[in-house]
């Protein structure tokens, strides 16, 4: 019988969570009942011995337990709260897609506002506009070069391209 680690497990069950904790919580008062209690001998050194063993072997699986715990609601914890440690959230990039590309763009702009625009293209040396920002419904705008460089993306994908930063870079600095 193959048997997973507490981390496998999280990973393979992470749909079940929170029944997963819950059983954990439940299981614990049983779990608990099986520690065998100290017998009592004659002889105070003794019984203190055994009280000692007692408590250590409660005090373990205790810790145990609350490690468990511990993993199961660090997973449970929205993302956001995970941010503090340098992550990013799915909303962050999100909000980080919806930023208007023709504030980052230094050039001018053609074109209606509520329409595709064109300009040169900040990439490459032209003569004539291949650049397109076009707006794309609920899903923030687009970019597009015709020209030279023949590259499109987000805002994200601008940010990245424009000030050579990677990923996790360009969506902290568009949400800020």
């Amino acid at each position: 019988m193959e048997t997973l680690s507490l981390h496998e497990a999280l990973d393979v069950f992470s749909d079940n969570l929170p029944d997963i904790r819950a059983a954990l919580i439940d299981n614990m008062s049983a779990d608990l009942e099986l520690v065998v209690p100290p017998p009592t001998v004659e002889g105070e050194l003794q019984n203190e011995l055994w009280a000692e063993l007692y408590t250590l072997e409660v005090e373990q699986l205790i810790h145990k337990r609350k490690i468990a715990l511990e993993r199961i609601n660090s997973r449970l914890q929205p993302r956001s709260i995970q941010q503090r440690a340098g992550q990013i959230t799915e909303d962050d990039v999100e909000r980080a897609r919806q930023f208007p590309i023709d504030q980052m763009y230094g050039g001018r702009l053609m074109g209606p506002e509520s329409g595709r625009r064109f300009g040169h293209c900040p990439f490459h040396q032209e003569k004539s506009a291949s650049f397109c920002i076009h707006p794309n419904k609920g899903e923030g705008e687009r970019w597009s070069c015709f020209g030279a460089c023949n590259e499109h993306g987000d805002a994200i994908a601008y940010k990245m391209k424009a000030d050579k930063v990677d990923f996790l870079t360009a969506v902290r600095e568009l949400i800020r």
